[in-house]
């Protein structure tokens, strides 16, 4: 039967729907400690350190940020401008659906991607796997135009690798996707094996010639971009039972949590029956959303963020609604009766009851908007999250009021300080050589000294279960000035006045 496209029209009002939506409130949670270095490591370009960051597995951010560097609001503006990265994913994913599932597959996709709490959640924060997702999704699309063709095209090949090298840049983990396109080349065409072959070669052949340069490059600094790219495996080895079990674990309550174990168990099913109706999109679909889960689950570290799983999973809602698209035109032809129309009403329901409450709250009151734990932690109540560093800087605005000020600041979150503060010129925000070494409270105690002689007004910040404590930190005398605790009372930021 033949399927309807949908029309321009829907990707307009997805795009905005997307835009829209992700946009309202995108300050609600704090900058996270990850996206005050992707800002950092954006500076640290301006000023001619091109290449240190990529030992992280993470090199394209840092440069999409370059040109919105303003000091005034620069984490809305970051975000802001990464939506758009995060619509042309949407418009990559949303235009599978439209190939294979048509109009009511374009809908059902459309719906899900944008009310997504865990999309949703992520997409609103400057994250290399947010990134990764948004280039994933454009990549995977460019796959279905290269291979699903009456004659191979190399120019397509050509610009699907330009698209997986982008991928690899934003983040080293889409390589366990490399052998991806060997199922495309296998699933889809009705070309001949020489043509297969050759199309193959002209995409592998252009990714070595675009990773060459960067690879030479990398390995003449001694930068390893691929050892952190996941975490290590620990050192039991790679068949690490416990290892596997605790990050299969956390992958499932992610996704549970988010978006409800019912609607995750209900696409899983309807991706399992509609492979075997509609092998040749639904097969490379599933084998990359597997292959990237599992080769993370198994090559990972021992605990493994929850964002890390995040990069196929808009993979698995196209998958499931063409599926779902597919099942829906064969009840029509084998029942007389259509189950588009519940489905639809399914996803209206679950919108309304698990999506709406869930962005509302993001919204309004985040530190309660029930992330799943691990996050909780990370994104709101740890030394990681950026929670309580808003009320620190409107209080050091008022304490400037009489004269200009200096912060030490030996917390984790200094420079995502340094991004809230509105006068600079009142309040300086240094940030010591901390984060790193085991000589940290004796480098702290030198240099206190010496800088409480230069500046009449110094301040000390720190905060609970960080990098210092008060009691490691003996050669000046320290009085507490302000306190401000996170959610959740787990930590809390604490700023001293130091005095001679």
């Amino acid at each position: 039967m033949q399927r309807s496209p949908a029309p321009v029209g829907l990707f307009v009002i997805g795009v905005l729907a997307f835009f829209g939506l992700r946009l309202h409130q995108l300050d609600a949670i704090p900058l996270f400690i990850d996206e005050a270095i992707a800002i950092e490591r954006s500076e640290n370009i301006r000023d001619g350190v091109y290449l240190q960051h990529a030992r992280a597995g993470k090199f394209l951010l840092p440069y999409y940020l370059l040109p919105f560097q303003p000091h005034l609001n620069a984490a809305w503006i970051a975000r802001a401008s990464f939506l758009i990265l995060c619509c042309l994913g949407f418009a990559g994913a949303l235009a599978i659906a439209n190939r294979y599932g048509g109009l009511k597959g374009s809908l059902l996709a459309a719906m899900a991607l944008v009310f997504s709490p865990a999309l949703y959640f992520f997409d609103r924060l400057v994250l290399a796997d947010t990134m990764l997702h948004a280039a994933l999704s454009l990549w995977i699309w460019s796959l279905f135009a290269v291979y699903d063709r009456p004659h191979p095209g190399y120019r397509r090949a050509l610009f699907s690798a330009v698209l997986y090298v982008v991928a690899l840049l934003a983040k080293a983990p889409a390589l366990f996707l490399l052998p991806l396109p060997l199922v495309f080349a296998w699933a889809l065409p009705r070309w001949s094996i020489r043509d297969r072959l050759r199309s193959l070669l002209a995409f592998y052949g252009a990714i070595a010639a675009m990773w060459m340069p960067f690879a030479l490059v990398i390995l003449s600094r001694q930068i390893d971009y691929f050892g952190k790219s996941a975490g290590r495996p620990s050192a039991s080895g790679l068949i690490d039972a416990d290892r596997i079990r605790n990050n299969l674990s956390a992958l499932l309550d992610m996704f549970s949590v988010y978006e409800g174990a019912v609607f995750i168990l209900a696409a899983a099913l309807v991706c399992l029956a509609g492979v075997f109706r509609r092998p040749r999109p639904l097969l490379p679909l599933l084998a990359g959303i597997v292959g990237y889960e599992f080769a993370l689950i198994w090559l990972g570290g021992d605990a493994l963020f929850n964002r890390y799983f995040l990069p196929v999973f808009p993979l698995f809602i196209v998958s499931a609604a063409i599926a779902l698209a597919d099942l829906s035109q064969l009840a029509g032809r084998l029942f007389k009766r259509d189950i588009f129309p519940l489905a639809v009403g399914s996803l209206l329901i679950w919108i309304a009851m698990l999506s709406l409450p869930f962005i509302k709250a993001l919204q309004q009151a985040p530190a309660s908007a029930g992330l799943a734990p691990g996050d909780w932690g990370e994104y709101v109540s740890r030394n990681s999250s950026g929670f309580g560093i808003p009320e620190l800087s409107s209080y050091l605005s008022d304490l400037a009021a009489d004269g200009a000020i200096v912060i030490e600041g030996a917390v984790v979150g200094c420079y995502t300080l340094r991004l809230y503060v509105a006068d600079a010129d009142k309040v300086h925000i240094q940030c010591p050589n901390v984060l790193s070494g085991e000589r940290r409270a004796a480098y702290l105690n030198a240099r206190l000294p010496q800088q409480a002689d230069k500046h009449e007004r110094y301040y000390l910040l720190l905060e609970t279960g960080g990098l210092l404590s008060r009691e490691e930190l003996t050669t000046v005398p320290l009085q507490l000035q302000a306190e401000f605790p996170r959610p959740g009372n787990a930590s809390k930021l604490q700023l001293y006045a130091v005095t001679r």
